[in-house]
């Protein structure tokens, strides 16, 4: 992706940023970013379309019409982070 940023992307990034004491973590596709901060999103949650949005100007998080991206998107991230987030057993 360094040396040709318009090859083809077919996986998710993932990333951790730290606001204080709490944790972001987020999954990014070509199209969406989805974030929750706190290990149980105790500070919130992000989701954004970078095709009708590449500004981020718009968390979708709360819309029902995006819910399951966002449930599908937040498993990615907490499977990626998987021993701070999957209950004992799973």
């Amino acid at each position: 992706m360094l040396d040709d940023p318009e090859a083809p992307w077919d996986k998710p990034a993932f990333t951790q940023v730290w606001r204080g004491k709490y944790g972001g973590y987020s999954v990014r596709t070509e199209r969406w970013r989805y974030t929750m901060w706190g290990k149980d999103c105790s500070q919130g949650e992000e989701l954004y379309d970078y095709v009708t949005d590449p500004a981020e100007e718009h968390n979708l998080a709360g819309a029902p019409t995006h819910a399951d991206m966002k449930a599908r998107l937040k498993l990615l991230a907490q499977r990626n982070w998987a021993k701070p987030f999957l209950p004992t057993g799973g």
